[in-house]
């Protein structure tokens, strides 16, 4: 099982504001405003992100299956983008034979979407946030496509899809593992819902294998 040190998370946070600045500079017009919404965006995806530790008082007892929590998608864009249904399975750290439904949560920018795929049954919580450069809507993403992604911080561009995988034996929020992917698959499907996609993953570490997917609905 692994720790987080706190040079880690120092690490991953300034990481995600050199994202923030990258996008900035790549929208070329209102530079100001963008990088303050994409900067708030990233560090709004640390309300579940695998460094931070938040009290829960409603930790599932044992003949509790799955609970669906309440968490946030936001938009910065007026190119408004929503979450429907989420799935994760597989394993995760100590999370073995992950079978459950999943709440979605993050945030949608023109360039960049953060998903967080969360998980909670009797045996802990499991998470894979999906990193999207290039953003949920790019002209890539769509119905039909198969993509693969090795993780890649020097070259972002086009379109590039990350993830992180978290998981613990309490509530979400409380990692006790975390891992980078070092491979991430996307196929997209049409659902029977008229404008919806499904965003079908899979996540490899060096010990695990994820599976799940998002439902997303552009507007």
């Amino acid at each position: 099982m692994k720790s987080i040190p706190e040079d880690k998370e120092e690490e991953l946070v300034e990481e995600l504001l050199v994202q923030a600045f990258i996008l900035a500079e790549l929208k070329g017009k209102n530079k100001m405003k963008k990088l303050t919404t994409i900067a708030l965006g990233a560090l709004m995806s640390l309300n579940f992100a695998c460094m931070v530790d938040r009290p829960y008082d409603d930790v599932p007892s044992e003949d509790i299956q799955y609970e669906l929590l309440h968490i946030s998608f936001s938009n910065s864009t007026d190119e408004e983008v929503d979450v429907g249904g989420g799935s994760l399975m597989g394993d995760i750290g100590e999370i073995k034979n992950i079978d459950n439904p999943a709440t979605i949560g993050g945030f949608h920018d023109e360039e960049y979407t953060s998903l967080e795929v969360i998980m909670h049954n009797r045996k802990g919580a499991a998470m894979v946030m999906l990193s999207i450069f290039g953003g949920v809507n790019h002209e890539d993403l769509v119905p039909g496509s198969v993509h693969q992604f090795i993780p890649n911080t020097a070259n972002r561009d086009g379109l590039s899809v990350e993830a992180l995988v978290c998981s613990g034996d309490g509530a979400p929020g409380d990692w006790s593992y975390d891992d980078i992917s070092n491979l991430v698959r996307v196929d997209v499907e049409n659902t029977e819902i008229p404008g919806q996609r499904r965003l079908n993953f899979t996540t490899y570490t060096e010990d695990d294998v994820a599976t799940g997917h998002v439902d997303i609905i552009a507007e």
